[in-house]
């Protein structure tokens, strides 16, 4: 037995959203790799780290972030690594949970109000021989790009390039995602992130359409924070996002006597 859900989307800006306290903690800064070494990484070293743990400690969490901590470190690794080549896994790497005692789903004990977002922007060939081909439009076309990359900017609290430069990411306010509701469904958050990803599309003024990647959208995916160009900086004119949840049907498990 099981509810299924219908999401109806809608935005405030300016003085009808809800206010934001940007110490609040939002995110945890985790060992990209932690479930299959079991360690973390000593790349990260140079970081400032605002744990009590020191940095052999094993739950695979150096810290838990706020807004402000994030545009923080973000900067300080540009700072640290902007003339080295780093992998990527080696960059600021994110949850948008609460972890404890690990950084797997179920080590979870809150679900922040952010909701990331990726647009890949790909035009290559896999080492399988396969061509990777990822919205296609804005590769080429250097101006589109960046209008884009402007319009996410706007409606973001934070947004970022991705290592290419051609790529970006950033966060999305989504007061639902930090009620109890998304705890008890962890499943429905990506559900509700492809539904608001489709409502950029056709109900703001973006300047082209979007091809979001969805695994952004999951309860528990790491969002990597490469070296930058430019400082991070904290949009406070941000758009939010309101989520009204309405059930749509149940699912019921009918038992058939055996005869």
């Amino acid at each position: 037995m099981g509810i299924k859900y219908n999401y109806t989307i809608s935005h405030l800006e300016g003085d009808d959203r809800n206010e934001i306290d940007y110490n609040e903690v939002v995110a945890s800064d985790v060992a990209p790799f932690y479930g299959q070494i079991n360690q973390k990484e000593s790349t990260r070293r140079n970081l400032l780290d605002l744990s009590k743990d020191d940095e052999e400690s094993t739950d695979g969490i150096f810290n838990l972030l706020s807004l402000n901590n994030i545009v923080y470190f973000a900067n300080n690794f540009t700072l640290l690594y902007a003339n080295k080549k780093k992998k990527k896994n080696q960059s600021l790497a994110l949850l948008k949970i609460l972890c404890k005692g690990g950084t797997s789903g179920i080590n979870a004990f809150k679900s922040s109000f952010l909701l990331p977002w990726d647009i890949d922007v790909k035009n290559k060939i896999k080492k399988d021989g396969t061509l990777d081909q990822q919205n296609l439009h804005l590769y080429d076309d250097d101006v589109l790009n960046e209008k884009v990359f402007q319009f996410m900017k706007s409606i973001s609290v934070v947004a970022f390039r991705s290592s290419s430069g051609k790529g970006m990411a950033g966060y999305l306010v989504v007061p639902l995602l930090e009620k109890d509701f998304i705890m008890s469904n962890t499943i429905e958050h990506q559900r509700i992130g492809d539904v608001i990803n489709r409502y950029i599309n056709e109900n703001l003024d973006t300047p082209t359409q979007i091809d979001f990647d969805s695994a952004q959208n999951r309860f528990r995916q790491l969002r990597y924070i490469p070296v930058q160009k430019e400082r991070l900086k904290i949009n406070k004119n941000y758009i939010e996002f309101t989520v009204d949840v309405s059930p749509a049907w149940q699912e019921v498990s009918l038992l058939v006597p055996k005869c």
